[in-house]
């Protein structure tokens, strides 16, 4: 599997890498947050994953309040002011070379070890699994899982909802393809747990 074959090519410096018994959240922007009041369960993970546009205030007792790492496809100018309390940032981009997309030279702009997801993975999980075009939570959740034991999703909805994001009125792209996205995530058995 894609997933056997890749292990660590999401980056290679692996010395900040956590101890494997650590916890691990990706919180996800879907809807389903605001169906309970988890935001303390979501700060007591050792590290915190949000991604792309997040937003905390006014959702805090949903999505609590902690962010280590941010991984995003866009240089979100509110996200971009808190750029340098992250213990990380990635970025996420079809633009090869790193050096020719606008949004990590914006990000890098404003730190120096911004990291970009290297193209050998989204091209394998295409390869591999038939998805065209990975959402960058899908890439997050790869990136994430070469790191710990265990990773724990909440907040991702599958597009099965009306409204898409919790925070916004952003439209739903027709790019991605949440179905078979999730057959990829369960293929990961029971490396994947949710939160809710």
């Amino acid at each position: 599997m894609f997933h056997d074959k890749y292990d660590m090519i999401v980056r290679k410096d692996v010395s900040h890498f956590p101890n494997n018994q650590e916890t691990c959240l990706i919180v996800g922007n879907g809807t389903s947050v605001l169906d309970a009041e988890l935001g303390d369960k979501v700060d007591s993970f050792d590290t915190v994953v949000r991604f792309n546009a997040y937003r905390i205030a006014g959702y805090e007792k949903h999505v609590g309040t902690k962010t280590d790492i941010w991984a995003t496809c866009t240089a979100d100018p509110r996200n971009l002011k808190e750029i340098n309390s992250y213990r990380e940032v990635i970025a996420h981009s079809w633009i090869i070379p790193p050096e020719s997309c606008n949004t990590y030279n914006k990000l890098k702009k404003e730190r120096e070890d911004v990291w970009k997801i290297d193209p050998v993975v989204w091209r394998g999980i295409k390869a591999d699994f038939g998805i065209q075009d990975p959402s960058t939570g899908l890439l997050i959740i790869y990136t994430m899982l070469q790191r710990y034991d265990v990773v724990h999703l909440y907040g991702f909805d599958w597009w099965d909802r009306e409204k898409h994001h919790y925070s916004d009125k952003a439209p739903r792209g027709t790019i991605h393809k949440p179905d078979q996205e999730l057959l990829y995530i369960k293929s990961w058995g029971n490396r994947i747990k949710f939160l809710a």
